[in-house]
């Protein structure tokens, strides 16, 4: 549930669906209502979201194509950072509508690890943290805008056991 009352929810192959509850209505990739949504976020926004100038089209196009999600936390700014299946790592700001995706470069060691996401987690101080399928964990600072990585290693005693990393979760008393 995020600050405005809205239900995130992940499905195996359906994508991102939304349930306004103020609304009682469910918002999908699979339904025009999702596509009506951020078309209206589009007019609201005086058409900053508008994608190459067509206003029909916005940039919730992007999020279309993340099909398998596995997480969604939301940060102090209100953007919904959503940990998925071969897309990587989306930003994605509800206000506005625009995107980002961080997605595994191998030539730039500072990128995310993997574009396949198991779980999310944002600290206290802003980092985000997701585990991947096979590459251990990333941990995001939106502030410098780079990736440290924690994985596996077997002639390291202090590295995490496995490199697929399902939950990320923190402690009660230490945060």
């Amino acid at each position: 549930v995020d600050s405005k009352n809205r239900v995130w929810i992940s499905t195996w192959s359906g994508g991102i669906n939304i349930f306004h509850q103020d609304e009682n209505k469910m918002y999908s990739n699979n339904s025009p209502y999702m596509d009506d949504y951020f078309k209206t976020i589009a007019k609201d926004h005086k058409n900053l979201n508008k994608n190459h100038g067509n206003e029909n089209e916005t940039r919730y196009a992007g999020l279309k194509s993340a099909r398998m999600v596995y997480g969604f936390k939301e940060d102090k700014q209100g953007n919904i950072w959503i940990a998925t299946v071969e897309e990587g790592l989306i930003c994605f700001n509800p206000n506005t509508g625009r995107i980002k995706k961080l997605q595994n470069n191998p030539n730039d060691p500072s990128s995310i690890c993997d574009n396949n996401l198991l779980s999310i987690f944002i600290d206290r101080s802003g980092l985000i943290w997701v585990g991947s399928l096979s590459s251990g964990v990333s941990v995001f600072n939106p502030y410098t805008y780079k990736f440290g990585h924690y994985k596996a290693n077997t002639n390291d005693p202090n590295s995490i056991s496995n490199s697929q990393v399902w939950a990320l979760h923190k402690g009660r008393k230490t945060g």
